[in-house]
């Protein structure tokens, strides 16, 4: 393998990694707009919560999960939910289900978010998750480019020497 193409492939591979990256740390935007333009509202439970401390050397940091559980046209969905920060107190020692409202997406009820979070108006949307998710995956997509551009430079330069 020349390097050229070992440059192109490390670009490639870096933008992969980027690409699964951000899609884990902010989420897909669509779904939030999917929600907020078009999601309907059932009842739920929040059938079990786990908080959890982690304490380093430069401080702690909590977080916590909370799973529901929602029931569409007699269809069944479980979903989990991970922030961070701290549980309600309300939720803490969950010992029966908890009712909540639960916002879904009619076409495809799995996707779903507990009523409340997320952007709450279209403006929210668009900066939080629309302005934020283009400058993360702007920001960090351009090492990928960068190198996938000196390979293809590269190639082009071999080229050339060999005529």
């Amino acid at each position: 393998m020349q390097n050229y193409q070992k440059t192109i492939l490390c670009g490639i591979g870096a933008i992969l990694i980027v690409v699964l990256f951000a899609h884990y740390l902010i989420g897909n935007p669509v779904t939030g707009l999917m929600l907020l333009k078009w999601g309907k509202v059932t009842k739920g439970h929040i059938v079990q919560t786990d908080q959890d401390y982690e304490h380093n050397e430069s401080g702690s940091h909590a977080s916590y999960s909370v799973q529901y559980e929602y029931n569409i046209d007699g269809q069944y969905f479980k979903k989990r939910y991970i922030r961070s920060g701290k549980l309600k107190p309300t939720l803490e020692s969950l010992e029966k289900p908890y009712p909540v409202e639960i916002e879904y997406f009619p076409k495809y009820p799995a996707i779903s978010r507990l009523k409340g979070n997320g952007a709450q108006s279209f403006i929210e949307w668009f900066f939080r998750e629309f302005c934020l998710g283009l400058f993360v995956y702007g920001l960090f997509l351009i090492p990928g480019i960068f190198l996938i551009n000196d390979g293809w430079k590269d190639k082009k330069r071999e080229e050339v020497k060999r005529i």
